[in-house]
């Protein structure tokens, strides 16, 4: 999800998708959630040595969600 211009701050009392109209899909955010079989992990758990398969079920990534949130949280780990 991200922040488009026009758009009012996130309001972290209420679900997000209704406040946000874009997302950008991104191959390094796509993380399996729920595994059944064992499996071998990369580093990060991004990937796997068997194959996702997501149907219809999504993890959204909610770093750019708001551009204040996200500034602030960028200021603090450097810091």
């Amino acid at each position: 999800m991200v922040q488009v211009k026009g758009e009012a701050a996130l309001d972290v009392a209420e679900k997000p998708l209704p406040q946000r109209h874009w997302m950008h899909f991104g191959g390094a955010m796509r993380k399996p959630v729920l595994i059944r079989p064992p499996v071998n992990w990369v580093p990060g758990f991004h990937n796997a040595d068997t194959p996702a398969h997501f149907d219809d079920l999504y993890l959204f990534h909610l770093r750019w969600a708001d551009r204040a949130i996200a500034l602030r949280r960028l200021a603090r780990t450097r810091a």
